[in-house]
């Protein structure tokens, strides 16, 4: 397939006044890790979908998602979920705006999802 890579995207920071839903007490273990003793991309967007809100994961699709690396993430570290759910219209289709951050409060990630309507 072929995909395009977007320069231009801008992702929102989120706390806990400006999300939808936030999730606490998320823990980087080692076996989240990558070659490089970071946790993984494949982690990073399985937090996010944890923290998505069911009915979004139960009718829609995911069909494009766009992250940015903001720092590092490694084992023992623990990290809050924010995601903000905007609703994209009558057309059905949803954008989650998420971030991830240390309990220090330093960004880890700022990512941003869009969904479909699911086929029947």
């Amino acid at each position: 397939m072929d995909y395009h890579i977007w320069d231009d995207i801008k992702l929102s920071k989120l706390d806990d006044s400006t999300a939808d839903f936030v999730q606490t007490g998320l823990i980087a273990r080692w076996c989240h890790l990558d070659v490089n003793q970071h946790v993984s991309f494949a982690k990073y967007l399985e937090w996010f979908l944890e923290n998505a809100p069911t009915l979004i994961l139960e009718s829609r699709e995911l069909y494009d998602l766009a992250l940015e690396f903001r720092t590092e993430c490694g084992v023992g570290d623990e990290l809050k979920s924010f995601i903000r759910v905007v609703e994209a219209g009558e057309d059905g289709y949803t954008e989650c705006q998420h971030m991830l951050q240390l309990d220090n409060g330093k960004e880890v990630t700022r990512g941003r999802t869009k969904w479909r309507p699911a086929e029947p």
